[in-house]
């Protein structure tokens, strides 16, 4: 289960941040907004910033022979519904206790590790969200979900490349939610400067995905920025 992970989107202007909800957001950008300040009214430019979520990360549905590791499938599948990093979460036992069998199968084992691994990420433990990719991956290196997920905690330790690479093989693998892998991979781009690379993955999102609004919000500044530099026809 994914949600729209746009639930708030972020600006820059004037030296200050600003998050909106969705609401905030059709309201407020329109190109500019004024605020009223002690001087009068002054005209600023509003600027969408890239902003990669958790909320991304897929869980990985395991069999029913374990119910321990199918109630860490369903914590994980919920987690990755949530917008923030830092969240509690108690369920982290069960993918422990999943473990600790050693009748479960090879995919059940490497759907845990990453289902815990959401986990982790969504507590903040980065480190031990990676360590469970990175074993899941050597169990089951076709699991492309697993790809999606490492990447998206890479991007928020703002390791770009690392990001695009493990995108990068979520789609080639096809991972089932190919249209938030190539916006992940886009705003990776887009931190990394290539705003050509970055375009390119906002169409293919879209093509997924028609008129998904953080693929096409972000193709528009996109392409306003080539645009602006002389690069876009």
């Amino acid at each position: 289960m994914v949600f729209p992970h746009f639930q708030f989107y972020f600006f820059k202007a004037d030296g200050y941040d600003f998050r909106l909800n969705g609401l905030g957001f059709l309201l407020f950008f329109q190109g500019y907004f004024y605020i009223l300040k002690l001087a009068g009214i002054i005209k600023l430019t509003l600027v969408l910033m890239p902003v990669c979520s958790l909320s991304m990360a897929q869980g990985i549905r395991v069999g029913n022979e374990n119910e321990a590791a199918f109630r860490c499938f369903v914590e994980a599948d919920i987690i990755s519904t949530v917008e923030k990093v830092g969240i509690s979460t108690d369920n982290i036992g069960e993918c422990n206790r999943a473990l600790e069998d050693d009748g479960l199968s090879t995919h059940d084992r490497a759907a845990t590790l990453a289902n815990r691994g959401i986990l982790h990420a969504a507590k903040g433990e980065l480190a031990e969200a990676l360590s469970d990719y990175d074993e899941a991956l050597s169990i089951s290196p076709e699991l492309a979900e697993v790809y999606l997920s490492r990447g998206i905690v890479y991007h928020f330790l703002r390791d770009f490349d690392k990001a695009i690479e493990d995108y990068s093989h979520a789609i080639q693998l096809r991972v089932s939610n190919l249209h938030i892998a190539y916006l992940d991979r886009g705003m990776a781009h887009e931190e990394n400067g290539d705003m050509m690379a970055a375009a390119d993955d906002y169409r293919k999102a879209l093509e997924h995905r028609v008129d998904w609004p953080p693929a096409s919000v972000r193709l528009r500044w996109v392409n306003d920025k080539l645009a602006e530099a002389g690069l876009l026809q």
